[in-house]
């Protein structure tokens, strides 16, 4: 039964925290749902679920196709059995984001701590990326940056289907972006009674907003020749 299972045909979206993974897995999605398939925050977690078994995966219900996982996770070699869609975001904002996130705090009183404290579950980003990207130019994988889906999502979701020969149209993607705005996901969320999921979606926060001390815990803890080589404004 498992040697039925084309794992190869499933998306797999990932990320490090707090980058965007939820907006583009919203957008999959829709683009992918199976008819009937009703997709909400409360749904999204069992329409297109965190990495698991297999075997798992063979005893649940279907509500996309192809299937789309998600994944925190820095690059293995069993990526090598999907495709693969990994997102970037500037990582002074994914720390801003991630802050907020897990303390619920109003103010940036211990974001320095946070910086330099914090036991990063999925490690720290430049160490995550760089195990991404060393991979950028294999068949099976897309990196795409958050600000790059900011400034225009339909080019870049083109280049993700392109890439990867995912099955859609013109017309089911710009749908589908449409039904995904920030605005309409944070409506979503909130009804979910969940408000602090989607805070801002906004790119460059971190600038005048890093304290002399968050910038220097940054530095010393990050790579920030990482930055120019993504592009990535420096301080």
């Amino acid at each position: 039964m498992l040697g039925n299972f084309k794992r190869e045909k499933s998306i797999l979206l990932s990320s490090y925290p707090k980058s965007g993974n939820t907006w583009l897995k919203f957008i999959l999605s829709h683009l992918y749902a199976k008819k009937g398939t009703s997709i909400s925050f409360k749904m999204i977690e069992e329409i297109a679920p965190g990495v698991m078994p297999m075997w798992k995966f063979l005893l649940k219900k279907k509500y996309l196709y192809p299937a789309v996982f998600k994944s925190h996770s820095p690059y293995h070699l069993s990526n090598n059995n999907f495709k693969n869609i990994y997102l970037i975001r500037d990582p002074r904002d994914v720390y801003l984001s991630y802050y907020y996130f897990l303390s619920g705090a109003k103010d940036l009183t211990h974001f320095s701590w946070f910086i330099a404290n914090y036991e990063f579950p999925y490690g720290r980003w430049s160490e995550h990326v760089r195990s991404w990207i060393q991979h950028r130019n294999e068949d099976n994988i897309a990196i795409v940056k958050y600000e790059d889906l900011l400034v225009n999502i339909h080019h870049e979701l083109d280049r993700i289907v392109d890439k990867l020969s995912l099955p859609s149209t013109k017309r089911e993607r710009n749908e589908a972006v449409e039904k995904c705005t920030f605005n309409n996901l944070k409506k979503m969320a909130s009804t979910a009674g969940n408000n602090y999921f989607f805070r801002k979606g906004t790119s460059s926060q971190w600038v005048n907003t890093y304290s002399n001390d968050a910038r220097d815990q940054f530095c010393k803890f990050e790579d920030t020749g990482l930055l120019q080589e993504l592009d990535y404004p420096p301080f």
